[in-house]
């Protein structure tokens, strides 16, 4: 649940992309899958690191959350800071500009490509081309300006218009990756209960994020 390291909707990202190494270097099934594996293992691996440093450093520390982006960046660094030391901060300043850069190319490329398929099949034609790529690129970079635009000022309210949308959408991206798979491939009855569970998850986890958003548990 959640962004980091990957939303869920990345599932038919990485999809995109594997299907673009096949035609570019000729990627076989093997390799495909072996770099399927490879991410989802260091994707595990990263989120429960994320979940740690959240947890260890930011969570409890009686600091009340900058609301207002380059506030909170500032105060971002300056915690980690104060965990690691003072000698970390350039280090830390550094990995956070390249975290975001890279999500932020990550989301540009990714996006675009989905957007592209995604007009390809209601138009019903064979295959995307560059151009289509380069224009749902810009489609998306250029909505993702004007949600930043809209919010600016507003952290608060953007990241909860963010988990809303994540938290709701997760159990249906997720149902619609074992809908598509499940019809291309037959699962093993562990693979079969371990997706239904999976989705159960997500499922319930939305229904209580959503009721607490309610304010049911308060």
């Amino acid at each position: 649940m959640g962004w980091m390291p990957a939303p869920l909707e990345f599932a038919a990202i990485t999809s995109m992309w594997t299907s673009a190494k096949v035609k570019a270097d000729h990627t076989t099934h093997s390799q495909g899958l072996l770099d399927f594996n490879v991410g989802l293992a260091v994707s595990a691996i990263l989120a429960l690191f994320f979940l740690s440093l959240g947890v260890f450093v930011q969570y409890g520390s009686g600091q009340e959350i900058e609301l207002v982006g380059g506030a909170y960046i500032n105060q971002l660094i300056n915690m980690y800071t104060a965990t690691i030391g003072e000698w970390s901060r350039l280090l830390v300043a550094f990995v956070a500009f390249m975290c975001m850069f890279g999500t932020t190319i990550t989301c540009a490329d990714g996006y675009g490509r989905a957007n592209a398929e995604c007009w390809r099949l209601l138009k019903g034609e064979s295959e995307i081309n560059k151009k289509q790529i380069a224009f749902w690129t810009t489609y998306a970079i250029g909505g993702g300006l004007v949600i930043i635009t809209f919010f600016t000022g507003q952290l608060g309210a953007m990241l909860k218009f963010a988990m809303i949308s994540a938290f709701v959408s997760a159990p249906i991206f997720g149902w619609l990756n074992y809908s598509l798979v499940k019809k291309h491939k037959k699962l093993s009855a562990g693979m079969n209960a371990l997706s239904i569970a999976g989705l159960i998850f997500l499922a319930g986890f939305a229904l209580l994020f959503l009721a607490n958003l309610a304010g049911l548990f308060s």
